[in-house]
C-alpha cells in the first residue's frame, strides 16, 4: 500500500518527536534530509508542523538540561491532549516511565501530571513560558531561513501557545 505525502510526513515527524521525548539529540539537518523535500511545496499546515519540529530539535540540541526537560514535559502535555475532549479533572496515576509517544497520544494529561512524571514542581509554569517564547522565536527564524518569508504573515490569526 502506497503512503500519501501527508501520512509520510506525519509518520516521519512522529518518529522525531518520539526521539525528542526520550531525550535523544536530534540534528535538525537530519530532519531536513528526511522531511524538508516532502514539505517544501506542501500545505501551510505541513510546513508549520515541520518548522515546529525543527525548532524544537534545535532548542533541544543547544538548550540547557532544564530546557530539554521542559521540552520533554511539553511534548507529553501536547501529544496527550491531541484528539481528546477537555474536561478531565480527576486525579489519576499515569505511568510515563516508558515514554512512548504513541501511548501518550490522547491521554488528556494536565501540565501538572506531565511535570510530575519528571519530578519537577507542577505549579511552576515559568519554564514552560520560557520554552514557548524560545519556540516562537526559533520558529520565526527557521521559517524565514527555510521559506524566505516572515512567518507572521503566514500564520496570522493562528495562536501558537499563547496560554
Amino acid at each position: 500500500m502506497m503512503m500519501d505525502l501527508s501520512t509520510q510526513c506525519r509518520e516521519a515527524r512522529l518518529s522525531f518527536w518520539a526521539r525528542l521525548l526520550r531525550g535523544e539529540v536530534v540534528d535538525p539537518l537530519v530532519i531536513d534530509r528526511e522531511i524538508l523535500p516532502l514539505v517544501i511545496d506542501a500545505s501551510q499546515e505541513e510546513r508549520i508542523a515541520f518548522v515546529l519540529l525543527r525548532s524544537a530539535a534545535a532548542i533541544a540540541q543547544d538548550g540547557s538540561e532544564t530546557t530539554v526537560r521542559t521540552l520533554r514535559i511539553a511534548i507529553i502535555y501536547w501529544f496527550s491532549n491531541t484528539s481528546v475532549s477537555p474536561g478531565k479533572d480527576e486525579e489519576r496515576e499515569v505511568d510515563l516511565s516508558a515514554l512512548r509517544l504513541r501511548d501518550i497520544i490522547g491521554l488528556g494529561l494536565t501540565w501538572r501530571e506531565a511535570a510530575l512524571a519528571f519530578g519537577v514542581n507542577p505549579r511552576d509554569y515559568s519554564a514552560y513560558q520560557r520554552l514557548l517564547r524560545k519556540l516562537r522565536t526559533e520558529c520565526a527564524n527557521q521559517w524565514e531561513t527555510l521559506f524566505g518569508e516572515s512567518m507572521e504573515q503566514v500564520v496570522e490569526g493562528i495562536s501558537v501557545g499563547q496560554d
